[in-house]
């Protein structure tokens, strides 16, 4: 860990709890694929640049997570480093404390509980074909954040971001973050189809087929859906809530309880979109249950 490895050409990963892309395509530009996870991985990642002679003139954010955004200021104020992004993750990116505010629906005091869903601001452009640098392609990965892209480099790797996560993450998080869960579901099923020499997932080891893990995150978004359907017979949420952990066997913590509250929801959303279930108000709350 903590190693920039080439995977091909000029193509690099920086080996990490999220993986950090590092392209120079032929005009000598140095394009980081996110740019960290944490101020202390951002700084060793740049002694590492710092090292090789290396100074990135544009971060490609495939999201606002702050786990992949860690890095943009230091870099932007060190380096001038230009940053760019999808037009809805912007406003996350430059306005980080909004996040939060979503994911714990309002209650700023727990931001105190798990800082780590806010990094600090930076000043991003929108994707647009003038600013777009040589030799990078973006592809759409829309699931995991409102508007995730994948990058292909020229030479033939494909960084995926969050839109797979590895067998471990699932084993130890048992509900990993996903903001739709059909959307996720589709995405996965276009990276089926890619084709590349090399994919990167941010979470995972580099692999030269995707398939099988594909499928794997596949059965897994599948399987919670199946089980949250069976849970629902006149429930409300808080009641939905606590059978989906029981369930899950997950031990909520007080600094991870919003997170898998609001991934609950977003299953409960994909089975309403399916008109698989369907909530009524009963004046205190919504009450769900199966059509």
């Amino acid at each position: 860990m903590f190693e920039l490895t080439k995977i091909k050409g000029n193509t690099y990963n920086f080996d990490a709890y999220t993986n950090v892309g590092l392209f120079i395509n032929k005009k000598g530009q140095v394009i980081l694929i996110d740019s960290g996870d944490h101020k202390r991985t951002v700084r060793t990642f740049n002694k590492i640049l710092e090292e090789k002679g290396l100074k990135p003139d544009v971060i490609i954010c495939t999201h606002c997570h702050v786990d992949h955004i860690a890095g943009n200021r230091f870099f932007q104020e060190k380096y001038g480093t230009k940053i760019l992004c999808s037009d809805k993750e912007r406003m996350f990116i430059k306005y980080p404390d909004v996040e939060p505010d979503i994911m714990y629906n309002g209650v700023s005091v727990n931001k105190k509980l798990n800082p780590n869903y806010q990094g600090e601001p930076s000043e991003p452009e929108v994707f647009s074909e003038d600013n777009l640098p040589e030799g990078i392609e973006l592809i759409p990965m829309p699931g995991h954040a409102w508007q995730m892209v994948g990058v292909k480099t020229e030479d033939n790797v494909i960084f995926l971001a969050d839109s797979i996560m590895s067998e471990e993450t699932w084993v130890e998080h048992k509900l990993p973050f996903f903001n739709d869960v059909n959307g996720s579901i589709e995405t996965l099923e276009m990276v089926k189809e890619l084709e590349a020499d090399m994919f990167i997932a941010s979470h995972a080891q580099p692999m030269e087929n995707i398939t099988a893990l594909a499928d794997l995150n596949i059965t897994r978004l599948k399987e919670r859906k199946q089980l949250l359907y069976e849970l629902c017979n006149e429930n409300s949420a808080d009641e939905l809530f606590l059978l989906f952990m029981k369930e899950l066997d997950i031990d909520v913590q007080s600094n991870r309880y919003q997170t898998y509250y609001v991934m609950m929801r977003h299953y409960l959303q994909a089975l309403i979109d399916d008109k698989l279930i369907e909530g009524e108000f009963n004046g205190l709350a919504y009450i769900y249950k199966r059509k």
